[in-house]
């Protein structure tokens, strides 16, 4: 291995930049795509009185539901991601060396 594949603290530092910035970018999509569906059904319903009442709270419901499954979802998935680097960094802290083309990250399924 060479020395510039080694992991050093630097290196886990923007990593961990760059997750927090996608974590975030994509958790406040997950938040607000739902909401933006449910106020167009919302707005359709106003619209045109004839598609029902029943049938559009269902659907307003059913993208709800959802939306918060996926934000669940990516939750945990960034969550496991951060745990990882956390663990990470305690072995590079520690003094080990760790080569970064070994280095894989997994979802936490």
């Amino acid at each position: 291995m060479q020395n510039d594949d080694i992991v050093r603290i630097k290196d886990l530092f923007a990593v961990r930049a760059s997750v927090l910035r996608a974590r975030r970018r994509v958790l406040v999509t997950a938040f607000v795509t739902p909401l933006l569906c449910v106020l167009l059904i919302l707005l359709l319903l106003y619209r045109f009185t004839s598609l029902g009442t029943t049938a559009s709270l269902v659907l307003t419901s059913v993208f709800i539901l959802g939306g918060v499954a996926v934000f669940a979802h990516w939750q945990r998935h960034y969550q496991s991601i951060l745990q990882q680097l956390d663990a990470l960094d305690r072995k590079v802290s520690g003094g080990e060396i760790v080569y970064a083309s070994q280095v894989a990250f997994h979802s936490y399924r």
